[in-house]
């Protein structure tokens, strides 16, 4: 009976521990200061690290910084400073708001926003918007 219920009980307790999901409100500069981010992070069953971003009330990109046309999310590691990677575009709806939804190989890395001339880059260009520093305690 004892091992039945083990059996049964702890691959759950895993799973749950797995699927745990915390949250981290972003910084904002002086340039977005009304923005508002806040991301939920969750640890995948390979090790990965999911981003799920949420912005509001983000100015457009082309009213922050000259020659921008978009938000760029970029994930860099704490320790390779400058080694950043780009996460995607974040694209706003008419209401200021703002979502992207990725997954990082990184563990504990900082995240950032900028605002670039093309979605594409491959460093950033532009000053750092909304940020927050990821660590493995915070999320499971």
């Amino acid at each position: 009976m004892r091992t039945w219920i083990a059996s049964r009980i702890i691959p759950t307790v895993l799973i749950l521990a797995m699927g745990c999901a915390d949250k981290l409100s972003m910084t904002a500069s002086q340039d977005v200061e009304v923005a508002q981010g806040e991301l939920k992070l969750q640890r995948t069953e390979d090790g990965n690290t999911r981003v799920d971003l949420k912005i509001k009330q983000l100015t457009p990109a082309e009213r922050v910084q000259p020659g921008a046309i978009t938000y760029v999310v970029w994930a860099q590691p704490l320790a390779v400073p400058g080694a950043a990677e780009n996460l995607g575009m974040l694209q706003l709806s008419e209401g200021h708001r703002g979502e992207l939804r990725t997954i990082t190989g990184l563990r504990e890395f900082a995240v950032y926003v900028t605002a670039e001339p093309t979605p594409l880059a491959d460093r950033p260009t532009g000053k750092r918007l909304l940020w927050a520093t990821v660590m493995q305690t915070a999320y499971r």
